[in-house]
């Protein structure tokens, strides 16, 4: 079985989608004109680099809102929308799929899961017109269970064995991801391993009870972008600050 890059499909859909949406907001009286009010006479901008802020939110909201409607309100628009829709949503598209040891693993979404479930299968189960897929995360349920709008940005195992695997999780989507280690025979996040809060971290094995970190380590630790400068060498059972 040969395996499609993700960066591939998601260079087709761009191609399959881009034209149709560069027509759309070519057409006359799309575009609109963005007035911006602050006492910042060095940069009117500034606040807008407070990501998370109230202000800034609320501008990005009315934005949306207002290209949403304009886009709407074009002829093509739900035409467009449903066919693209149907494509991405379609139970018979493709599986992207990554394999590691015995198992076949994907990330699915639909119109049941929409925020998307880890699954796997053996690459025999896989050749089958109708593959039983195994759930190794719903993220759907996870987010509701603990309150949160987690993103799923992947699952990495420690090869050839694949027994200790890291789980990123984003709250929302962002760069910013939550990192758990997870158990893959139990399929259930592991109490005591390797876990860290919310940061624009790095993780990778070195072997079962050590990983190379770069995270947020306190004043110095990042640069303005709030990625880490440095990288640490983290042992099992000791805490974060002593890597």
């Amino acid at each position: 079985m040969s395996r499609v890059p993700r960066h591939l499909w998601s260079r087709a859909r761009a191609a399959c989608l881009l034209p149709a949406l560069a027509a759309l907001l070519a057409l006359p009286g799309l575009a609109a004109d963005v007035g911006f009010a602050s006492t910042d006479a060095t940069d009117p901008y500034l606040w807008l680099e407070d990501i998370d802020g109230a202000r800034a939110l609320d501008w990005v909201r009315a934005q949306n809102a207002a290209t949403e409607k304009k886009l709407a309100s074009q002829p093509l628009y739900q035409e467009l929308r449903s066919e693209a829709l149907a494509a991405l949503d379609s139970p018979s598209r493709l599986p992207n799929v990554d394999q590691m040891g015995k198992w076949i693993y994907n990330f699915w979404k639909d119109d049941q899961h929409p925020r998307g479930i880890y699954r796997r299968a053996t690459l025999e189960e896989l050749r089958k017109p109708e593959p039983a897929w195994e759930t190794v995360l719903d993220v759907d349920a996870l987010a509701q269970r603990e309150g949160k709008p987690w993103v799923f940005h992947g699952m990495d195992c420690l090869p050839p064995e694949y027994r200790e695997c890291l789980v990123s999780l984003s709250p929302g989507g962002g760069d910013a991801e939550e990192i758990r280690e997870f158990d893959p025979v139990k399929l259930a996040f592991e109490p005591a391993g390797f876990s860290v809060p919310t940061a624009k971290t790095s993780m990778a094995w070195l072997d079962a009870d050590s990983v190379f970190i770069g995270s947020d380590f306190g004043p110095g630790s990042l640069t303005e972008s709030g990625y880490p400068r440095t990288v640490r060498l983290w042992r099992r059972g000791t805490p974060l600050a002593k890597a």
